[in-house]
């Protein structure tokens, strides 16, 4: 566990222990470019990694192709597939981390379809296993097919768990859920955006974006210098709890909305309502932040 947590960007920020041997380098963020131009940032991040897959030192490559934990960060179009040719012309096996964003959540099976890509090994797990505890590393012979690093995995080859993945796998492709999880993600952001103009929040709210069923409320100070209001991320989802919707903050101000595949039309809508009124009442100070203190650091 230890090192999973060393190669994790989010983890080695909130103290995990970094890796030694992991390099690390940043997600381009089109909403906050370090130049103002998100098409210039992602050229020098990929100039930055060329640089370093120059020689054999790089054993992998792994991304996230929507950046989860980060604060649901979407790059910029076609940064993927640039970053997986780079590294296809120095031999450098690219893993893609769909653990979150794949399985039909962004409205294709996998994320990285968006670019019209696929990497050389795709990781996938959570939605996997329809709540059991499944996770799957898929890749070709050449890589993955060697000598295991433990053979102490408690977990692994459970038949009932793995049952249960591939009843996953046949309910995305029988119901067609990606394509459904790309149409209601556009419903819950149109719905959303509808209910901040009533509820009179637009000036907070920083972007609204993602891709399906992976959207991003991005809450900051103003408009204008886009600063992210982590206080108000806080009390914001203690508040939508009180009214009965569960959600999560990443990237310390960015509202996670990723609700089930299976969510109704009018559910969604709802949940928009109630976010925009959570948000709306966090704000004009209608939450004790002293309830909300003792889950700090959870």
């Amino acid at each position: 566990m230890g090192i999973a947590l060393g190669v994790s960007g989010v983890h080695v920020e909130a103290g995990a222990i970094a890796d030694p041997d992991v390099l690390f380098l940043p997600f381009p963020n089109p909403l906050r470019p370090h130049n103002g131009d998100s098409t210039t940032v992602a050229q020098e991040i990929l100039t930055m990694l060329e640089a370093l897959l120059v020689g054999d030192e790089i054993a992998a490559v792994i991304i996230e192709p929507i950046q989860s934990d980060g604060g649901i960060i979407v790059p910029p179009a076609g940064f993927l597939a640039d970053l997986i040719n780079t590294c296809r012309l120095h031999g450098v096996p690219v893993i893609c981390d769909e653990v979150k964003v794949g399985l039909g959540r962004t409205g294709e099976l996998f994320d990285f379809q968006h670019d019209g890509v696929c990497p050389d090994i795709v990781t996938l797990g959570k939605a996997l296993g329809g709540g059991l505890p499944l996770s799957a590393a898929i890749g070709p012979d050449h890589i993955l097919n060697a000598n295991p690093g433990s053979a102490l995995l408690t977990t692994a080859g459970n038949p009932v768990c793995t049952a249960a993945g591939r009843a996953v796998l046949r309910v995305i492709k029988r119901e067609n859920l990606p394509s459904r999880s790309g149409a209601l993600g556009e419903l819950f952001q149109s719905a959303f955006v509808s209910a901040a103009e009533v509820e009179g929040i637009a000036d907070c709210i920083g972007e609204v974006r993602g891709r399906g069923l992976t959207i991003g409320i991005d809450l900051v100070t103003d408009l204008e210098s886009l600063t992210g209001n982590r206080e108000l991320a806080r009390l914001t989802v203690y508040r939508a709890y009180e009214l009965g919707v569960v959600c999560y903050y990443v990237g310390g101000h960015v509202l996670e909305i990723t609700p089930a595949l299976t969510v109704t039309e009018s559910e969604l809508v709802m949940g928009a309502q109630v976010l925009a009124r959570a948000i709306a009442q966090a704000r004009a100070g209608e939450v004790d932040p002293e309830k909300v203190r003792e889950f700090a650091g959870w």
